[in-house]
């Protein structure tokens, strides 16, 4: 009887370590997930419009496609 007893208990107890085990990972794994995400969310920039003086459209300052227009400075920013 007394054996029943002490294989139950430990059984109660390997389980109870099994979940704080699973429960830890978990943890671990969220905080990484959470640290990804903030990362990502750092990385992203926002760039300011820039109104071309010739032909009135906004582009993204760096990086714009030209427009149609020959005359138009944007056309030519990336071509000095």
């Amino acid at each position: 009887m007394l054996t029943q007893i002490l294989f139950t208990l430990a059984v109660a107890v390997v389980v109870l370590y099994g979940f704080r085990a699973f429960d830890r990972v978990r943890k671990q794994r969220d905080a990484a997930e959470r640290r990804a995400e903030d990362a990502a969310r750092k990385a992203l920039t926002a760039e300011d419009l820039v109104r071309c003086p010739q032909c009135g459209s906004y582009s993204a300052g760096s990086d714009a496609p030209p427009c149609d227009r020959t005359d138009c400075p944007v056309a030519t920013r990336g071509k000095r």
